[in-house]
């Protein structure tokens, strides 16, 4: 299977879709954006399976964690025997009007993606954080960034 420009544009779409989704807590459309059995998986937390957990996760989250923003880049797609698999980074941020700026996490996304009805999913997306659970949603500051830097 060689992907076309039109398949490429999907995924990079579909990538913004599950950022924009999650960030205005739209958890039927992010759900939508994973196949009917799509996993999210997570070193040391259960595995989150199928559209109602997936749904249910967005809601969950922004009870607990207003505010989230996700930045993702360095977007890699690569074509396997059965869809392709996706890699990119993730720098997900807390904004909150009149608050602290927040580094909520850091990592990778590695993707598993396949066709449904003719549209790109996510079979299983697996995030590694790269922060030591210590770092993980601290007030970040542009101040202490340039003096570990210096």
């Amino acid at each position: 299977m060689a992907l076309s420009t039109e398949d490429r544009l999907e995924i990079h779409e579909l990538y913004a879709r599950y950022a924009h989704s999650f960030d205005n807590e739209d958890g039927e459309g992010y759900a939508a954006v994973f196949a009917p059995d799509g996993r999210f998986l997570r070193a040391g937390l259960p595995d989150l399976v199928g559209t109602e957990a997936l749904a249910e996760f967005v809601h969950e989250r922004h009870a607990e964690t207003p505010g989230v923003s996700h930045h993702v880049s360095n977007l890699l797609v690569e074509e396997t025997a059965g869809g392709v698999r996706g890699r990119a980074y993730v720098l997900v941020l807390r904004v909150v009007p009149g608050e602290p700026l927040i580094l909520r996490n850091l990592g990778l996304y590695e993707d598993e993606l396949v066709q449904v009805d003719g549209a790109w999913r996510f079979k299983t997306r697996t995030f590694t954080s790269w922060l030591e659970p210590v770092q993980l949603d601290r007030p970040f500051s542009f101040l202490d960034a340039a003096a570990a830097v210096a």
